[in-house]
């Protein structure tokens, strides 16, 4: 069994936000060390009036520092908002990223917490939308099939299987099963709601992995 650890990146409002990273960086260290296999880092925006808020808004960056300070550890987005993307530019992060990594890097994608996403005004049904057209443009920018604007660094094959899901609708589950790519389940909810997605997705056909997230 496989076990990584999941950040949300939350602190204190009295905490600096240089300290919070310093320890951050000491903390995926200290599990490699420890032999996990991996640490993902949330996304959140805007300073909030709670005794926690997320201070990451750009994983890519701070995953890149980490590569320069671990060896072994995995290291994703859990979960990077792709409807606030450009595909382009998230694709060229990706093929990146995986680069500078040396294939250690994993990226989980969804459409938002309705808290990161207020600004934007989409409806529900809306983000779905927006989600499932920029990953397709993504996955189209990232194959070596590509023509006319090949994007640089050159994406090496296969990178949509770095590529996990953490979505709850229906239809992009199934389309999730459909491209081949992997799933995400998990954090808040308990197994009986793991079980009605990961079920769609395995019925839709889906042959990636399944992923379960827990708050410990």
């Amino acid at each position: 069994m496989q076990i990584g650890l999941f950040h949300q990146m939350w602190a204190t409002p009295n905490i600096e936000d240089r300290e919070f990273f310093a320890q951050t960086i000491a903390d995926v260290q200290l599990a490699e060390t420890l032999g996990f296999e991996s640490c993902s880092f949330g996304e959140h925006y805007f300073i909030r009036e709670r005794p926690f808020y997320g201070r990451l808004p750009v994983p890519e960056v701070f995953i890149a520092r980490l590569a320069g300070e671990t060896t072994r550890i995995k290291l994703g987005t859990a979960i990077k908002i792709l409807t606030l993307e450009s595909p382009l530019r998230f694709a060229e992060s990706v093929s990146l990223l995986d680069l500078l990594t040396d294939g250690r890097v994993m990226f989980g994608l969804g459409h938002g917490s309705p808290a990161d996403m207020e600004h934007t005004g989409f409806s529900q049904e809306e983000k779905h939308q927006i989600f499932r057209q920029q990953l397709l443009e993504v996955l189209d920018y990232l194959s070596p099939q590509q023509q006319g604007s090949q994007i640089t660094p050159v994406p090496r094959q296969g990178l949509g299987k770095l590529f996990w899901l953490g979505v709850r609708d229906r239809e992009t589950i199934v389309l999730a099963a459909k491209l081949g790519l992997n799933l995400l389940v998990g954090q808040g909810e308990g197994a009986s709601a793991q079980n009605t997605y990961s079920d769609i997705y395995r019925q839709a056909g889906g042959t990636g992995a399944l992923r379960g997230f827990r708050l410990v």
